[in-house]
């Protein structure tokens, strides 16, 4: 007895079992935590539109774009969710849209194998492997319904059998209105230019007349246009054709997969799909089919937003290509070889789909215990208790779930409507913005912003702080808000970004803010860990014995760890200072800076010289012109180490003329070798950035 006839006798606790560990893994994926922040600002459209008239098709949400035209918005999607969250919640509200649209991806499915006569076991294959699919991608976005539309369009294709007649494109031509009036529908016009393809081989075959041409070329164009009826007229294929590929270096959904997709349970099922799905299309001579399967590899190599999409298509094709074969049942009839390959192809496809939806089950399941903090949503509660109103420069990603909590009183300067509202132009000076001081405090007053909300990381609190202008008013969990000058913890701000600051006269006023941190903050904001040290810190008799016990007792984060150099630094402990900063996890340049000061008061000028080329090469074009200043006197300060190599030399040239030219060289002699520099390194900072934006 072969596989086929051992499987076949036990056909339905085969099927069965596969099918309910498929649909299991399924009903894990729909319990998935909202993870999107772009839902949030569809939510907020569909509730404006419906609860108070407003325009889905202009801005109302940001102060940059504000009243500008937004192109092809997903209304129905944006409706639907809200109608689904005003019944149900937000949680259930968007477990409910999944699965409707995942539902209808399966339904949409299920004809599909109908219509070509799949057989048991095939539906058994077929099915897993399109819940792993549905895995990869199952965030709460308006293209979870074109995803039932692709398997339709998958449907209308196969059905047509490869004649362009009134009876076979007029569906397709329904679907196209319908899904360009939703969504973006580029996909639907590469599956049916593969049909189009396949008929005219078959017309070319059977040596049709002008007439059947005419038909076929009649029927093509009257598909065409049907993309031009939508709201702003405009095109499917002229949008992807002409859609800008910088987007490609900025947003990362539109980056190459590889990198992320290469440790996903889901990678091999979509490399076997992907593998068999040509080789069978070139045997039935499906080469309509074969060139919707180069076009969506070839996307979906090149974005990874286009995996799961691709991916469902290419499963589809499979599906219908094997039917065609008869798999696995006329197999039945085959030799040995045959009989081999195709248990292979089975069990491989079959079980990799199975444990791949167990492995992603388990991958949601342990990411749910870790999204509850994801989401701003202390921050922006806080943001309406106290009526804090005005424009938000804020981070891109949460942009969406902003919109969604504080509009119409706070508008956002970028969210997740790229491509449709804001042009590429707009993302890179934000890129620019989010590296610059002086950009964002120039952009602050340009357009009188109020607010910055950014993730709460040394990197971008120093970017906020070093404006001068916004402090410290509230951190959660992941993202920190400033204000205006009137921040509520300006000295915890300060000695986060300065560590080197730090003096007695402090105490006081931190132990009121700590105060307002312990009453204010959730338990989980990232800013209580750094005050609670900070006042043990204070409240100690015997400093040293106090690190020793606080590190004991758990893990520093860089904030602490820098504030612990800075005071072992002032004690003269230089060794353990430079240790305390070689081990902060993301290194600035003052980290390399005061490293290097250490060890030239330690006497080690070998490992000093090792620091300051290390910075030499990785970090110092990005310095500002005070950093720049210091980082030549380091060096100078080492000019008659014999040590110093031509390379090192040249580059102190070169460094002069940039320190010359920023007029700083003057204070070259002015530095000590002391922490203290370090706090006037962020005096000078500041008063450049002054002197800049004309102060």
């Amino acid at each position: 007895m072969n596989w086929l006839t051992g499987l076949q006798k036990r056909r339905s606790l085969c099927v069965g079992g596969i099918l309910f560990v498929s649909l299991l893994a399924f009903a894990v994926s729909l319990q998935r935590n909202p993870i999107s922040f772009d839902a949030f600002w569809h939510l907020k459209t569909g509730s404006d539109w419906l609860r108070n008239g407003l325009s889905p098709w202009v801005d109302h949400y940001s102060f940059t774009f504000q009243g500008a035209a937004i192109q092809n918005p997903p209304v129905v999607f944006q409706a639907l969710l809200h109608l689904a969250v005003s019944a149900f919640g937000i949680f259930a509200g968007f477990l409910f849209v999944k699965a409707l649209a995942q539902l209808l991806t399966l339904l949409a499915a299920f004809l599909f194998l109908k219509l070509v006569k799949a057989r048991a076991l095939l539906i058994a294959m077929v099915i897993p492997s399109l819940v792993v699919v549905l895995q990869m991608r199952s965030m709460v976005r308006p293209e979870l319904f074109s995803y039932a539309f692709s398997v339709l369009a998958m449907l209308l294709y196969f059905r047509a059998r490869e004649r362009a007649s009134a009876a076979s494109v007029l569906p397709m031509v329904v679907l196209m209105i319908a899904w360009t009036n939703y969504h973006a529908s580029i996909i639907g016009y590469v599956i049916f230019a593969g049909f189009f393809v396949d008929c005219a081989v078959r017309q070319l075959n059977d040596r049709e007349n002008a007439a059947t041409w005419f038909r076929w070329l009649a029927w093509g164009v009257v598909l065409l246009l049907a993309g031009f009826l939508n709201h702003d007229l405009v095109h499917p294929v002229v949008e992807a054709l002409t859609f800008p590929q910088e987007w490609k270096t900025l947003i990362f959904e539109y980056f190459a997969p590889w990198p992320y997709i290469k440790e996903s349970p889901g990678l091999v099922i979509l490399l076997l799909v992907t593998a068999v799905t040509p080789l069978l299309a070139i045997r039935q001579k499906k080469f309509g089919l074969l060139l919707v399967w180069a076009v969506l590899v070839y996307t979906a190599v090149s974005m990874q937003r286009m995996v799961a999409p691709a991916g469902i298509v290419i499963v589809i094709s499979l599906a219908g290509l094997l039917a065609a074969e008869g798999y696995p049942d006329r197999l039945l009839g085959t030799g040995r070889r045959g009989l081999v390959l195709s248990g292979m192809l089975w069990f491989s496809v079959t079980g990799a789909a199975l444990f791949a939806n167990v492995a992603l089950s388990l991958d949601i399941l342990e990411e749910n215990r870790n999204t509850y903090t994801r989401y701003p949503e202390a921050l922006t509660r806080y943001m309406r208790e106290e009526q804090l109103r005005g424009p938000v420069f804020n981070d891109y990603g949460i942009g969406g779930y902003l919109v969604y909590r504080l509009a119409p009183h706070n508008q956002v300067y970028i969210d997740g409507r790229t491509h449709i509202l804001y042009p590429v132009e707009h993302l890179q000076k934000f890129e620019t913005i989010q590296q610059s001081p002086q950009m964002l405090a120039a952009e602050g007053r340009a357009y009188g912003i109020d607010f910055v909300i950014e993730p709460f990381n040394q990197a971008k609190h120093d970017l906020v702080t070093d404006t001068g202008e916004f402090t410290l008013d509230f951190v959660d969990a992941a993202y920190s808000l400033y204000r205006r000058h009137r921040g509520r913890f300006p000295l915890h701000g300060l000695l986060l970004s300065r560590p080197a600051c730090w003096n007695e006269h402090m105490a006081g006023e931190l132990a009121r803010e700590s105060e307002l941190i312990e009453a204010g903050l959730p338990f989980y904001s990232g800013l209580a860990e750094y005050s609670n040290f900070i006042d043990g810190y204070v409240r100690a008799n015997d400093k040293g014995a106090y690190f020793d016990q606080s590190f004991e007792s758990g893990e520093w984060t860089d904030f602490i760890r820098r504030f612990v150099a800075y005071r072992v630094f002032e004690t003269g402990d230089y060794d353990l200072a430079r240790i305390l900063l070689a081990n902060v996890q993301e290194l600035r340049i003052e980290d390399y800076l005061a490293s290097a000061m250490a060890m030239i008061l330690s006497e080690n000028e070998a490992l000093a010289l090792q620091i300051l080329r290390s910075l030499a090469g990785d970090h110092w074009m990005s310095a500002n012109e005070p950093q720049l200043a210091m980082f030549l006197w380091l060096w100078n300060s080492m000019s008659e180490n014999p040590g110093l190599e031509a390379g090192d030399k040249h580059f102190i040239e070169g460094l002069e003329k940039r320190v010359e030219a920023s007029g700083l060289e003057s204070r070259d002699s002015s530095f000590e070798m002391h922490s203290r520099e370090f706090c006037e390194l962020a005096r000078l900072q500041t008063a450049r950035l002054g002197e800049q934006l004309g102060q």
